[in-house]
């Protein structure tokens, strides 16, 4: 994986320091992509508004590794942005996080979900949906919004590229 994904926010603040400076020479020991440059600086007074952000995505994420209809990628993409702009320690927590990472980093990369997730994801919707639709909802209107809603959810995470084992 390259290195670029894994750059804390201090590392692109001193990239931005360094694409700043006067002399030409100290640009020569640093390559800067838009990667490096992500990360700006934000007002002390915002800090702790992007921290609380970043923890609710975080437990939103978190929670829709288990439960379906949750998202999961988005809200730990929205945790790394507030994270990035709150906290350097939990920006580098959650971007080397062995589970957690890997979603980031996957989708960063376009690889896609890895197979076994999406089996386990389209299982547990088609038993979610077909028992909410056959047993639970009565009304036929709820029914037809259920069940469309879930066929596109199916969809949904099958249009994503499968992740191959390396």
């Amino acid at each position: 994986m390259p290195a670029s994904l894994h750059l804390s926010p201090a590392d692109c603040r001193q990239s931005q320091s360094v694409a700043h400076s006067e002399s030409p020479s100290e640009t020569n020991d640093r390559t800067l992509t838009p990667m490096t440059m992500a990360a700006p600086k934000t007002r002390s007074w915002m800090r702790p508004l992007y921290f609380l952000l970043g923890l609710a995505a975080l437990a939103v994420g978190i929670v829709g590794i288990f439960l379906p209809l949750v998202p999961t990628t988005g809200p730990l993409l929205i945790a790394v942005f507030a994270f990035a702009r709150s906290s350097d320690r939990l920006h580098d927590w959650l971007m080397n996080h062995r589970l957690l990472g890997r979603f980031i980093s996957d989708f960063r990369s376009g690889r896609g979900i890895p197979k076994k997730m999406k089996v386990v994801a389209v299982v547990t919707m088609t038993v979610t949906f077909t028992y909410s639709v056959g047993w639970i909802i009565t009304h036929p209107l709820a029914k037809a919004i259920v069940a469309a809603i879930g066929v596109w959810a199916i969809w949904y995470v099958l249009r994503f590229p499968t992740v191959r084992p390396e």
